[in-house]
């Protein structure tokens, strides 16, 4: 059974990270801005039960952006569309230098992060792209590699 086919939608992807010329691709990233929804769909990653799409979670202070962003506020606030200074005030300034702190990431490391509950919550392999609004033969090139991958992720099951 189709997992979230109402959410995993072509108008809520917002962006990927991999490479878009191969395949598969690494994540495509989605949020709704009306409901905070997000998730994203990963489709290819060395450990099977991490392939699939994610939960759809929500939360009004959730942050994505790439670890060599100056600002990552600024730039997932752009990303989602939303008021920088609603998310600012949930995070504190030098998130990124607690990112690299506890990660061990270098300068020169630029890896997609989302935050949600307070908290540092996913790190993907590969940066950020992400989609503006009229990049169309983008964003249906990324839906139709979606459907390629219906079912929420195994790691989520009873049965894992």
């Amino acid at each position: 059974m189709v997992y979230r086919d109402d959410f995993y939608i072509k108008k809520n992807i917002i962006g990927y990270s991999g490479n878009l010329t191969s395949w598969p691709l690494r994540s495509i990233y989605f949020y709704n801005k009306l409901e905070r929804e997000f998730g994203h769909i990963t489709q290819f990653h060395s450990v099977p039960c991490n392939i699939g799409r994610s939960l759809v979670r929500i939360d009004e202070k959730y942050l994505i952006f790439n670890t060599r962003e100056r600002y990552p506020i600024q730039q997932s606030a752009v990303i989602l569309n939303i008021d920088p200074v609603e998310i600012s005030k949930s995070y504190e300034k030098n998130i990124l230098d607690r990112i690299r702190r506890r990660y061990c990431l270098d300068m020169d490391d630029n890896v997609v992060v989302e935050c949600y509950d307070n908290r540092i919550q996913h790190f993907s392999r590969n940066p950020f792209v992400s989609l503006m609004e009229g990049e169309c033969f983008v964003r249906t090139f990324l839906s139709e590699c979606m459907m390629q991958f219906p079912d929420k992720k195994s790691k989520y099951d009873d049965n894992y």
